[in-house]
């Protein structure tokens, strides 16, 4: 049973960190295009960049 609720509890942690990686990556999102007028694809390259860069690294 110990084994079980460290897995449940390392998920949750790792879907806490998921929700808030989008939560802040939207914020930038909207940041960079609205507030700073960059481009909506240079926008997007700097945020898909940080993410494959991420999945590249790992």
């Amino acid at each position: 049973m110990g084994t079980l609720t460290l897995g449940l509890r390392l998920g949750l942690f790792q879907l806490s960190l998921g929700i808030l990686g989008v939560l802040i990556l939207g914020l930038l999102n909207c940041l960079l295009i609205h507030d700073i007028q960059v481009p909506a694809v240079l926008a997007a390259l700097a945020v898909g960049g940080q993410q494959l860069m991420g999945f590249i690294h790992a």
